[in-house]
């Protein structure tokens, strides 16, 4: 059987659970919100070319103090964020994967709640808490899905079937990937 890994993020959406728990608990003040339904949040999330996801809800009085802002949202609200996430595409995908019994999908977690929320949806988890061992991740798994190529140490992966999200982010930026020896492929985290 076949170890293939996942970053969390590219199962559950982060970004999603953020802009939820935005459009619940914070006013017009700070942000806007032209439609309010999972599918055009889902648009805002692949069509986005900014790297922070804050940029395309933030008003225009609030957009110098994005990057704060959003590093506040991710230390104090990580919590709520999980509590308003859904699963992307490549749930389904998972799914599949681990149904054929070849594969045998792991789940890249940094803390407890994420582990957990894996465990609830029958996923196989592996918790790094403090730092990520690329070199051991790297000797394990050939195949590997994240969401962002931010979310790994590329330097240390050599040789591995690589796969990341068809965001307009990561496709503006894919030049950065280009000399690294692993093979990349772009995959969607939604069907839009």
């Amino acid at each position: 059987m076949q170890d293939l890994l996942f970053s969390f993020n590219s199962i559950f959406d982060i970004e999603f659970g953020l802009y939820k728990l935005i459009m619940k608990e914070y006013d017009e003040d700070y942000f806007k919100f032209i439609l309010q339904d999972d599918e055009y949040l889902k648009t805002i999330i692949v069509f986005r070319d900014n790297p922070n996801p804050l940029s395309k809800i933030v008003t225009s009085n609030t957009k110098d103090k994005m990057n704060e802002l959003f590093e506040e949202f991710m230390k104090t609200q990580y919590d709520k964020i999980l509590d308003n996430v859904c699963t992307t595409d490549l749930f389904i995908l998972l799914n599949s994967l681990k149904n054929t019994n070849r594969f045998n999908p792991i789940i890249l977690c940094k803390n407890k709640k994420e582990e957990q929320l894996c465990i609830e949806k029958n996923l196989n988890p592996v918790l790094y808490e403090n730092t990520i061992n690329w070199t051991e991740l790297s000797e394990r798994y050939d195949t590997m899905y994240f969401r962002y190529f931010e979310e790994l140490d590329l330097l240390q992966i050599q040789g591995k079937n690589i796969y990341f999200s068809n965001t307009i982010f990561n496709i503006i930026n894919k030049d950065k990937l280009l000399s690294i020896n692993n093979t990349i492929r772009f995959i969607d985290l939604y069907r839009l």
